[in-house]
């Protein structure tokens, strides 16, 4: 239930609309790090300059990616799946008269009592278009961040357990969904000036935010995005970044979404959409490279409601310059989201094709997987 669940909201974010963020299938495996290191064929999800580092003669690349991530300590998501499905078996009367029934459905309740579960799903398009004056691409990333918490009532289970019938109309307990979908449609330009390269995402952003809430017996992960729940807004959002190359060595800097925009819920909420400053440092050789990045400062986690703040460290060995092996670790300063550590493999037979595919986990049943398919020529 827990995979079925997290894939309908993946799918959610794909069809809502389209292309997403910045763990693809390569940047996942070294869990995000990598904004001081990144080059054309690495994409601009981590850092818009990076478009301008490209081999003499090359630069055109297409890139396609996804990935999802769910954090679920106490397997919310399946007690409430299983939940709806025991419901549904008696949606014709509504009324539950099995006393085994009842008792799954109280057993349910009492597991999902005072939990939560985060879930994160992306996608994304990138087209790099060099020219002679400056490097350019065209892009549409987006991302879908929810958390899901649940309000029992003892009440509910009190009653579940008793010698009568229940109508499952009488239950008070509910569940509620809190997030965002932040779409974003740009141009990206970078350029390069001696050691140092420049670059700017100037984007288009579309969010629509997410306040659902529904008692136990109404709930339904479909209706996350239905209009009843949503609000939708738009406006022009920038993120800069810049590398300088010293050597085997490289230093960066970003900022994502450089003008703070605030958006409303159908409940009245606000959720921000926050400047970002990420700091990174890497090496890099032929056949190895190595990178640490760190946020200087928090911003509000669009699944939880908190704030977040990561640091992120990944090492990449390269073979023959057509595979590579990932391996990173992430952590959130500020406990929001579970620390995490990935692996990935890479494949780009002649530096042409590129496939790469990632797997990160944490502790309390924290879970995701990317995926990326390009070619660059």
């Amino acid at each position: 239930m827990f995979k079925k669940t997290l894939l309908a909201v993946a799918c959610c974010s794909l069809t809502s609309i389209a292309f997403a963020d910045n763990l693809d299938g390569r940047s996942a495996g070294v869990s995000g790090a990598g904004l001081a290191s990144d080059n054309f064929a690495d994409g601009i999800g981590l850092n818009p300059a990076s478009s301008a580092r490209m081999p003499s003669g090359r630069g055109y690349s297409l890139q396609l990616g996804v990935s999802a991530f769910a954090s679920d300590e106490n397997e919310l998501l399946d007690n409430a799946s299983d939940l709806v499905d025991l419901f549904d078996d008696y949606e014709v009367s509504g009324v539950i008269s099995d006393s085994a029934a009842r008792n799954r459905a109280a057993s349910y309740l009492s597991e999902m009592a005072g939990n939560s579960a985060q879930i994160n799903a992306s996608a994304g398009f990138q087209l790099n278009l060099p020219n002679r004056f400056v490097a350019a691409a065209l892009f549409a990333n987006a991302e879908l961040g929810v958390g899901l918490t649940s309000d029992v009532r003892q009440s509910d289970i009190t009653l579940l357990q008793g010698a009568d019938p229940v109508d499952t109309d009488q239950l008070q307990s509910s569940l509620y969904a809190r997030g965002a979908l932040v779409t974003d449609f740009g141009l990206n330009l970078a350029r390069q000036y001696d050691n140092t390269v420049y670059g700017v995402n100037i984007k288009q952003q579309e969010v629509k935010t997410i306040d659902y809430s529904a008692s136990v017996n109404d709930y339904d992960d479909d209706d996350f995005d239905a209009d009843a729940y949503t609000l939708e807004d738009s406006n022009i959002n920038l993120d800069l970044g810049v590398q300088h190359i010293i050597g085997n060595y490289s230093l960066g800097a970003t900022v994502h979404n450089a003008i703070k925009q605030d958006y409303k819920t159908v409940s009245g909420r606000t959720v921000s959409i926050e400047p970002r400053l990420s700091l990174g440092a890497a090496y890099r050789n032929d056949w190895f490279s190595g990178s640490f990045d760190i946020d200087a400062n928090k911003t509000e986690n669009l699944a939880t409601g908190g704030e977040s703040q990561f640091a992120r460290v990944g090492i990449q060995l390269n073979a023959w310059n057509w595979a590579q092996l990932r391996l990173g670790y992430r952590t959130d300063l500020k406990d929001q989201i579970e620390d995490t550590a990935s692996v990935g493999l890479g494949f780009s037979p002649f530096g042409v094709i590129m496939l790469d595919v990632s797997a990160f986990a944490g502790s309390n049943n924290t879970v995701g997987a990317a995926i990326r398919l390009g070619a660059a020529w």
